[in-house]
């Protein structure tokens, strides 16, 4: 994995600061120059590294002062294009998020609660193969999902049980479902808002009991469906639908 540029890596240890309580809010922080000069960097880069702070929101400027933005206002933008042509959904992360995913999902196969099965179209007591995976922006926590696939695919899709083996296991296992002849042609995707639980607060570096958005949604096709998905997103994060969808043509 490449490093970032100089820049982004003193914008992620801001946000880290920030993020910790270390920097609280309306704190002063170092002017570009005391920034260049602690990190060695040029002067642009510095200046750069600060406004991407006020861009995402981490920072604001108050006369010649920049200072730590309240935490409510932070923010790290994550687009969802939605396709009308094929009325599917799947995340597109920004570079930040995506180089950031670690090794890969956390793989095992469980008999899920109740819930999960009923959701899959599945008896009460059937497997199914769970993928855990936790994505970042920068060292920042972004997101917290869990994927859960029936398990009767395993010995047809390989990569369920070996995620950590590709770059974008997803990717992969929506491209062996459409060449079994199954696909995600439908899905439904719901958020709710709520607060996090013990794991959940864990992984994401924040209180038990803190405020999450929360996004659940089911995807398959007509024959039924072959995956549900959670997620958990911190406060700061925001989510962006972009809609594209075929235009037909007007009669002559």
């Amino acid at each position: 994995m490449t490093e970032p540029p100089r820049y982004r890596a003193i914008v992620n240890y801001f946000k880290e600061q920030i993020l910790a309580g270390t920097l609280a809010p309306y704190t002063t922080l170092p002017t570009v120059r005391a920034v260049a000069g602690q990190w060695g960097v040029a002067h642009a880069t510095a200046a750069r590294a600060m406004r991407e702070l006020q861009s995402e929101a981490f920072a604001y400027t108050s006369g010649k002062t920049t200072l730590v933005a309240p935490r409510g206002q932070a923010r790290v933008t994550m687009r969802v294009p939605v396709s009308g042509q094929n009325r599917t959904l799947s995340d597109l992360l920004p570079p930040t998020v995506a180089a950031s995913r670690g090794p890969g999902p956390d793989v095992s196969v469980v008999t899920p609660p109740g819930y999960v099965n009923q959701l899959l179209l599945q008896d009460d007591g059937e497997q199914v193969v769970r993928w855990e995976v936790v994505e970042y922006d920068g060292p920042v926590p972004a997101r917290l999902s869990v994927h859960w696939f029936p398990a009767v695919w395993a010995p047809l899709i390989p990569v369920l049980l070996d995620a950590q083996s590709v770059g974008d296991p997803l990717a992969e296992v929506n491209a062996a479902f459409v060449a079994l002849g199954r696909g995600m042609g439908c899905g439904i995707s719901t958020f709710h808002a709520r607060t996090a639980d013990e794991r959940e607060a864990s992984h994401l570096r924040v209180a038990v009991g803190a405020p999450l958005l929360a996004r659940v949604e089911t995807f398959g096709d007509e024959q039924g469906v072959v995956r549900y998905s959670e997620h958990v997103y911190p406060v700061g994060v925001v989510v962006t639908f972009e809609f594209s969808w075929p235009v037909a043509a007007a009669d002559a």
